[in-house]
């Protein structure tokens, strides 16, 4: 979504293709030399990546084609985690199809909501149902406003710490010729008003913290004096937050999801190269959204972080930096020696696991029918061979816990027994 990396090969055929149907692209690339020595072969965003995916060869397209084999033991895979209902943050038309065909011909053993690529003139909201949320249904609609932080595009308030260009990242919806805004672009204002007016709950893409100020400025425009409440609309992933920021999300009633992933596997980078101070006062800043009662949820962005809410909880409950090598440059796995970041920023388990249950369905639009083991609702539930909450088993050891049965709809769907 954010960053492709392009051997030299690839790097020949997007310039070929792009050189000869695109004035502007050779206007800025007057040689493949100079391509090739302002890119490096990293294209970034839609506007660098969509090229590249345009160029890839129909033999290569058919091929990447045979996806129910992979896309089953995925599934598989959730189910074996203790995941019930798998929320895609966003599905393009194509990618419905295919999961549509899937679920034609393969054993349903997961429920899959999701948020729809946000496009002009899409159909009008439609609220969840629970007949549809039996297998596949839609909550809301996706915008993507900026790019990854460990991607150096997640677009900010200050230069990042480490050398990058465009120095504050990317903002994806801009007024022409103002590539780096330091105001909220008419653009993104205009877009999340046509957005709002389908009626369908929005999810926001926002990583920087200039990104996040934009989001919540063009909310309260679209909102109008309304509550974000009402629609749940969310900002996804929320990386970098002030307590400012953080109450101006509950006067909105917009809510934040984490990928409290960044936290294990990019806290240390963030800390030390990246965002330096920034990261330990403003990283996803769980407890402070709870202390003004924020609605949270926790996700892996998974192929980001590895698919998981037992491993999301853990990472809420302990923030510890698993990205801390030492002088070989080899990891640190002992759970002992890797610092925490922002330890007042740590989960309770009974926080953290409400994040990946109640507030995760609420979130996602399913909770009327799951989350929780409620009268009517679907008979979704996972058996542990552990008790996360058991304060007595170490915290570091709750993503380890063995997921002994998952249930779905009252069928088991998973045994650690059968494999």
């Amino acid at each position: 979504m954010h960053t492709a990396y392009l051997n030299t090969a690839a790097c020949t055929i997007v310039y070929r293709n792009e050189s000869a149907a695109n004035p502007e692209f050779l206007t800025k690339y007057p040689t493949f030399q100079v391509f090739m020595d302002k890119t490096q072969g990293v294209l970034q965003e839609e506007k660098g990546i969509v090229p590249a995916i345009l160029s890839i060869r129909i033999k290569q397209i058919l091929h990447s084609l045979n996806l129910f084999g992979p896309m089953q033991n995925y599934f598989h895979q959730a189910s074996k985690r203790g995941v019930t209902l798998l929320y895609d943050a966003m599905v393009d038309p194509i990618s419905k199809l295919v999961l549509e065909a899937y679920g034609l011909t393969h054993p349903r053993n997961v429920r899959i909501g999701y948020a729809a690529t946000y496009k002009k003139g899409m159909p009008s909201y439609t609220a969840v149902t629970k007949e549809a949320a039996r297998y596949f249904y839609q909550g809301g609609v996706k915008l993507i406003s900026d790019g990854s932080n460990q991607g150096l595009t997640g677009y900010q308030n200050k230069p990042y710490c480490c050398e990058t260009t465009p120095e504050l990242g990317n903002f994806n919806v801009c007024d022409k010729d103002v590539p780096q805004p330091e105001t909220m672009p008419d653009a993104y204002k205009e877009l999340l008003v046509d957005a709002m007016a389908t009626g369908w709950p929005l999810m926001i893409h926002a990583n920087g913290d200039r990104a996040i100020d934009f989001t919540l400025e063009a909310y309260k425009n679209a909102l109008d004096n309304r509550s974000g409440l009402e629609k749940r609309h969310r900002i996804e992933h929320c990386s970098l937050l002030t307590e400012e920021t953080v109450k101006r999300l509950q006067h909105l009633g917009i809510s934040p999801s984490f990928l409290i992933g960044h936290v294990g596997y990019w806290g240390y980078v963030f800390d030390k190269a990246i965002f330096e101070d920034k990261a330990s006062d403003m990283l996803d800043l769980c407890k402070l959204a709870l202390d003004y009662r924020l609605r949270i949820s926790l996700h892996s962005d998974c192929t980001v972080t590895p698919l998981g809410p037992l491993r999301s909880m853990e990472q809420a409950v302990t923030r510890k930096m698993e990205g801390i090598r030492d002088t070989l440059g080899n990891f640190i796995d002992d759970p002992r020696q890797q610092p925490v970041l922002n330890e007042g920023q740590c989960l309770t388990r009974q926080e953290a696991l409400k994040a990946i249950t109640y507030d995760a369905a609420w979130q996602c639009h399913a909770d009327g029918f799951t989350g929780s083991l409620q009268d009517g609702n679907f008979a979704d539930f996972v058996i542990l061979a552990q008790d996360p909450l058991d304060e007595t088993f170490p915290a570091t050891g709750i993503r380890g816990i063995e997921v002994c049965e998952t249930w779905k709809g009252g069928y088991k769907v998973y045994s650690s027994t059968e494999g």
